[in-house]
């Protein structure tokens, strides 16, 4: 029998390595309650994944605007 397990923040820990300069720069990633990371490092998963999210909350805003 399977057990489910939940994973906490106190549990857990992200973090993101970056250089700058020749040196390793180490930042622990902000994750919310619901998974979200709250300090994505800038342009993290590059140019497309910053387009697509905002073309899909163009759309979710679209779907909350009254109908004329």
């Amino acid at each position: 029998m399977l057990q489910e397990q939940r994973i906490t923040p106190e549990t857990t820990a992200l973090s993101f390595c970056e250089t700058e300069n020749g040196a390793a720069n180490l930042t622990t990633l902000d994750v919310d309650l619901f998974g979200n990371i709250q300090n994505w490092p800038k342009d993290f998963f590059g140019d497309q994944f910053g387009e697509m999210a905002a073309m899909t909350k163009a759309a979710l805003n679209r779907r909350k605007a009254p109908q004329e």
